[in-house]
């Protein structure tokens, strides 16, 4: 896609987010230093954006690379020399893209995971519960059989002696 101006090129990337824009410093109505500063700060930071200019002068690239841009091209464009910073830029982008999946299943996993931990540590504690109410019962059913069996071993001495 293309857009002859500031404000076409604005509605077009609300509409659609690109894989990766060329974005020419001097447009027609505005400056693209502008557009480069909204678009990153409107959340689209992962987005490749190619800076491109007739006038190569090095304050144009340091301030294009300091608001976020992730390339220099200068005019008169050489179509190898574009291809390949596409092509490059592209490929960095799917490592990251792939890498921001995998890290957000990995959280999914880690989430679920913990819910699952979560559940069975519930479930250790009502086990421990029941030990512990199985445990007094038994002892409280012990003692008084253990009570008369001492009374009457202690009856027996006495008498014994």
């Amino acid at each position: 896609r293309s857009a002859g101006s500031y404000q076409e090129a604005k509605e077009d990337i609300q509409k659609v987010a690109p894989d990766l824009i060329l974005l020419d410093i001097y447009l027609p109505d505005r400056n693209g230093f502008e557009l480069l500063k909204q678009f990153k700060q409107n959340g689209h930071q992962d987005i490749p954006i190619l800076l491109v200019s007739a006038f190569s002068n090095e304050e144009d690239k340091y301030k294009g690379l300091q608001l976020g841009a992730t390339d220099f091209i200068n005019k008169p464009i050489v179509v190898e020399d574009v291809k390949a910073r596409v092509t490059v830029q592209l490929k960095i982008k799917n490592i990251f893209d792939d890498t921001k999946w995998a890290c957000q299943k990995t959280n999914e996993g880690i989430k679920l995971l913990y819910k699952e931990l979560d559940k069975k540590n519930k479930q250790l504690e009502q086990l421990d519960e029941l030990k512990d109410d199985f445990i007094n019962n038994v002892s409280h059913e012990l003692r008084t059989p253990l009570a008369i069996i001492r009374e009457e071993s202690m009856l027996i001495l006495v008498e014994i002696l």
